[in-house]
């Protein structure tokens, strides 16, 4: 029977219910200074914050298996246009590394992707703008229940 990753291996995360309200993916090229540079900005910026507890943040190294460059080959990159022993895969939209991708958990439904030197400002843009219209949501969504158990207080009393 086919082995199933066990929650000790590195590749493996479990997502929890329920699901984080995003899922940022970090397409890692060990080859760039960019991606290492994206991994650390993202570690301190985020990690420890109460973003965390919402967003699944996760990295995925386009080298490190098979698999994994298959994946990347299917929706960021294409292979080296060279044989030579120093080319490297590419960004399908002809942007440098590094690249990161934002989906919705669980179905991973695609909701934006940054690519290049400014992928962590427009990141950090995204991320920001999400969690104001989260929290804007959330508030409207509270008054509406306060409301409504107000009016439903009001009907008992008549």
């Amino acid at each position: 029977s086919p082995s199933s990753p066990s929650p000790s291996s590195p590749s493996f995360v479990a997502l929890s219910q329920p699901f984080p309200s995003l899922a940022v993916l970090l397409w890692h090229a060990d080859w760039a200074a960019a991606s290492f540079q994206l991994r650390d900005q993202i570690r301190s910026e985020f990690l420890d914050s109460k973003l965390a507890k919402s967003t699944a943040f996760l990295s995925l190294n386009v080298t490190a298996s098979f698999d994994n460059h298959r994946a990347a080959l299917a929706k960021v990159m294409y292979r080296p246009t060279t044989r030579k022993d120093d080319s490297k895969p590419y960004l399908k939209s002809g942007e440098k590394w590094p690249c990161v991708s934002v989906f919705e958990p669980p179905l991973m439904a695609p909701v934006s992707h940054f690519e290049g030197s400014e992928a962590f400002a427009k990141l950090r843009a995204f991320l920001s703008e999400r969690g104001a219209l989260r929290e804007k949501e959330g508030k409207e969504k509270e008054e509406g229940e306060r409301e409504e158990g107000e009016r439903e207080e009001g009907e008992r009393e008549e």
